[in-house]
């Protein structure tokens, strides 16, 4: 039992670091943002449009 304990407070941690990492990251447009590459989820209806790299 104390195993299954420690494994999922370690998944715990990991999750609350990355969302903590996530929340300080913000950019100007209020997306995480890591070095050149930011995090954006993309709804089924807006797979059409088309998106410019920069």
């Amino acid at each position: 039992m104390k195993k299954i304990g420690s494994i999922l407070l370690i998944i715990y941690a990991i999750i609350a670091i990355f969302v903590t990492i996530c929340l300080l990251t913000f950019n100007q447009y209020k997306v995480s943002q890591f070095g050149d590459k930011t995090l954006i989820i993309i709804d089924e209806e807006d797979e059409t449009m088309k998106y410019k790299k920069r």
